[in-house]
This record gives structure tokens, C-alpha cells and sequence, in this order.
């Protein structure tokens, strides 16, 4: 016997046909919206009961080829011609009834190529390093010198950043070799450390125009890099550099030789 299905009150047609055609599709996009997570939960987790059960499946093959202990050995009375029909196991009962909750939800079921993959877990963030202890400025007090440091890693910016300002000395920072150049024109630094591979400009070209320019021709200029050969360093001297750091580099060195070219500047 049928039964008959229920028709909508009066109101609810109603109330349905008194909302704008705004509202209404607004409604309609949120139901797909919603209808397609569903989709995708449910697709994953159905992926994912199989695949256990697959993994079930295997780990009991596994098992049956393994020959049988005394103690696990059939009784006698049993026929050892027969075998019993395994019970459903619990990820067949899972999987079927999240297949009829999606038929009942009238969600097709994905293709294979289509099924929702998930990305693999990402390690979580390193934790940012420990601060550098609290700066006690060591300079003799007068009129504070200023470093520009032409540098675009964060680390070795934090490194020196903490030693120049230990020793009472104003950090200009750039990260850009054009804008470097001008920070140097502009703000005419007592010394400048210079890493040849600064974005923006060519590490030599930029110690030649810092050198060419009569505004900050008479600055000192360190440079700092990862290029160690002979040949890289005579082009920055020839180019005017007072000196010249390989990296990884020692920073109280670095920083002794600058304190003596300010020492030098200021006599």
C-alpha cells in the first residue's frame, strides 16, 4: 500500500512565494554549499573506512597463511572441509550506512579521481628563537655614530643589529640594494656593511656607486658575503671595500674593526 506524500500548508507556499528572487537564490546557493560538503565528508570518510578494510583484510591473509599452532588447531569434532562465513565486520557496517545516509541525502558517489584527497600533515612551525639578551650600550657617551647594513637575511640583520646597538651605535636597515643607496645618500652614515648578494642591484656595481657618489664616497665600507673566492674579494677592494667578511663570520671581529674605522673617522 502507498502511501501518500505529505503536501506542503498553505503558509509555507505562502511564505516561500512572498521571499524576494535575492533571498531565494541566496538559500538555494547555501543548500548546495552544504549539500557539497556533505558530499565531500562523506566521500573521504567512506575512502577512508575502505581503506581500513582493506588493511583488515590483508592483516587476516596474513594470518591465515601463518600455520596453525596445536592450540589453535580445529577440534575434532569439527569438518574441516567446511568453512564458516565470516560476520560483517565493523568497517562494512560503517560503510554502508554512510552510503544509504548519502543516497538518502541524493548525493551521487564520486568517481575515483575525484575523491577528496588530503594533503599530508605539515610539521608544525618552528618556534621563533629566543630573544637576544637586553642591550647595555659600551660606547663612550657623545653623539651617536650610524651603521647602515645593506642585508636581506632576517637572521644575520638580528645578529648585528644586536652588537652594533650593544656599542651604542644608531642601525639603519635595507634590504633592497637601490633602496640602500639612497638611505646612504640621504641619511650619510658614519659606515656602511654591505652584503654583495642584496637584492635589487649587483653587490660590486652597488660598492662602485657608493664609492662614485661624492656624498658618500669617503664611507667605509665592509662588505659581508657568502662569495669567499680570491677572485671576489680582490674585485671588492679594487672596488673600495675597507674590508672584506666571509660568511659564517665572527661577529665581535666584525665589530672591533668597525669600532677602529669609527675610531678612525672620528679622529
Amino acid at each position: 500500500m502507498k502511501t501518500k506524500k505529505a503536501r506542503p500548508k498553505a503558509s509555507a507556499i505562502a511564505d516561500f512565494l512572498g521571499r524576494s528572487a535575492e533571498e531565494i537564490q541566496s538559500h538555494l546557493a547555501l543548500a548546495a554549499e552544504v549539500k557539497s560538503k556533505m558530499s565531500e565528508l562523506l566521500g573521504a570518510t567512506i575512502e577512508e573506512l575502505e581503506r581500513a578494510r582493506r588493511l583488515e583484510t590483508l592483516a587476516s591473509s596474513i594470518a591465515a597463511a601463518v600455520p596453525a599452532s596445536p592450540s589453535t588447531r580445529p577440534h575434532r569434532g569439527s569438518r574441516s572441509g567446511a568453512t564458516a562465513r565470516p560476520p560483517e565486520s565493523y568497517f562494512d557496517q560503517e560503510i554502508r550506512t554512510l552510503k544509504k545516509a548519502r543516497k538518502l541525502l541524493g548525493i551521487q558517489a564520486p568517481d575515483h579521481a575525484e575523491r577528496v584527497s588530503h594533503p599530508p600533515l605539515q610539521p608544525p612551525p618552528a618556534p621563533p628563537p629566543p630573544p637576544f639578551p637586553p642591550i647595555e650600550a659600551t660606547s663612550p657617551p657623545g653623539p651617536r655614530r650610524t651603521v647602515l647594513l645593506l642585508e636581506d637575511d632576517p637572521f644575520t640583520v638580528r645578529l648585528l643589529k644586536y652588537f652594533l646597538e650593544k656599542e651604542g651605535l644608531r642601525v639603519l636597515v635595507s634590504d633592497d640594494g637601490a633602496e640602500g643607496f639612497r638611505t646612504a645618500v640621504r641619511e650619510r652614515p658614519d659606515l656602511v656593511i654591505l652584503d654583495l648578494m642584496v637584492p635589487g642591484i649587483d653587490g660590486f656595481q652597488l660598492l662602485k656607486d657608493l664609492k662614485d657618489d661624492p656624498s658618500t664616497a669617503s664611507l667605509p665600507v665592509f662588505v659581508l658575503s657568502i662569495l669567499a673566492q680570491e677572485t671576489d674579494i680582490l674585485k671588492a677592494i679594487e672596488r673600495g671595500a675597507a674590508d672584506y667578511f666571509t660568511k659564517p663570520f665572527s661577529p665581535p671581529v666584525l665589530i672591533a674593526k668597525v669600532k677602529r674605522a669609527l675610531e678612525a673617522r672620528r679622529g
